[in-house]
């Protein structure tokens, strides 16, 4: 309507801010317990309430380690009931870090163990939470360099050079060229390769590429011993595996080929 404010909704809002929001005329609540609305029919104002410090380890899951074991779980549902070294190596962290992982994934509600069988709940809120810290704080330590094409060539053209090369197939697909890859009908306009640093230079050099930090070109390391997929693999090419793929979907020009990757090749998995 019209004549509507602005609400603000936080986890926590200092005495100075709440002074600063008041000023402007901005009504406000948090978690903590402070309160101050100043419009028809209510006028109410708490202040004072005290903020809750987290717990050690809160929020532990989608940091780095938990990113990758989270990774591996809706990758592959099975792998819940893996032993604890298996998945410390697959997902490539700490053996120690497994339990206490475990144990927030419980907390949170995503894990359920009947018959002395682990299983996840809550999947698809697990499986948005788990995208947006791939993106926040995973993929940016993952980060090798990001590229531009020279004069000439396009990314559609990518496969085929790659082909070309005796080593191509090591590198993995991911990102909007891997999309398109796996669902027809879509012109990628950018590409995600994971490789290994000792991979990097000579994938610049064989493709031409030149470092830009705007590049439509992003050089990723891979994580633990899962990335690549165990699926339908183009001739001659690796494609990275559709969870990281679909990660990376995530802006308005991409939706549908990232509603179609989900459809078609994440929804089994996780049903």
């Amino acid at each position: 309507p019209d004549n509507a404010s602005p609400l603000l909704v936080s986890h926590y809002i200092s005495p100075k801010m709440a002074v600063l929001l008041k000023q402007k005329g901005i009504e406000y609540v948090d978690c903590a317990g402070n309160l101050y609305l100043n419009k028809m029919p209510l006028y109410i104002e708490i202040g004072g309430q005290k903020h809750a410090p987290k717990p050690p380890g809160a929020d532990r899951l989608f940091r780095t380690a938990g990113l990758k074991l989270v990774y591996q779980f809706l990758r592959n549902k099975q792998s819940l009931n893996a032993t604890y070294r298996m998945l410390a190596d697959d997902a490539g962290i700490a053996l120690g870090a497994i339990g206490s992982l475990f144990g927030e994934l419980e907390k949170r509600g995503n894990l359920i163990i009947e018959d002395g069988q682990r299983q996840l709940h809550a999947i698809e809120e697990l499986l948005q939470r788990w995208q947006l810290g791939y993106l926040e704080t995973l993929r940016p330590k993952l980060l090798l360099q990001r590229c531009q094409l020279a004069p000439g060539y396009s990314i559609a053209q990518l496969p085929e050079r790659l082909k070309q090369l005796p080593d191509g197939k090591q590198v993995l697909i991911g990102g909007e060229l891997g999309a398109s890859l796996m669902v027809s009908g879509f012109v990628p306009q950018s590409a995600v390769f994971y490789l290994t640093p000792e991979q990097q230079l000579k994938l610049m050099l064989q493709l031409h590429l030149t470092p830009d930090p705007n590049g439509s070109i992003t050089m990723l390391q891979p994580f633990g011993r899962k990335c690549s997929w165990t699926g339908w693999q183009p001739e001659g090419l690796t494609l990275a595996d559709p969870l990281l793929t679909f990660a990376e979907l995530s802006g308005s020009e991409t939706d549908q080929v990232a509603q179609k990757l989900y459809n078609q090749y994440l929804a089994p998995r996780l049903r």
